[in-house]
């Protein structure tokens, strides 16, 4: 099986703020990738493909929202620690201090 995940962290900053995202509003962002690629990815077998895109956190919601009920696309979400972007700035920023194993351990 292949596994293509999509990592669209800070891609939803609008590009006057130092981003790169000229698709859509802020508020709309994450539906809107996830409504213009689910169904063309429907053409792959399910047992061949895996689609992971990964939102950040304030996109979640939108993109669950937008997810057709026979949609291939799982989400997961990104997050950002301290940093943040500027315009001439890096884009990528500082990733989460703690691991993806911390968000499913009821340690935290």
């Amino acid at each position: 099986m292949k596994h293509i995940c999509l990592n669209l962290k800070r891609f939803d900053v609008p590009a006057e703020s130092g981003g790169v995202n000229r698709i859509a509003p802020p508020g709309q962002w994450s539906s809107y990738i996830i409504d213009h690629t689910q169904e063309q990815l429907k053409c792959y077998e399910r047992k061949k493909v895996r689609f992971s895109m990964y939102f950040p956190e304030a996109h979640i919601l939108g993109a669950v929202s937008a997810r057709s009920e026979d949609s291939p696309v799982r989400i997961g979400c990104q997050g950002v620690f301290r940093e943040n972007t500027s315009p001439g700035g890096e884009l990528w920023g500082v990733y989460y201090k703690l691991s993806g194993e911390f968000g499913k351990s009821p340690r935290m």
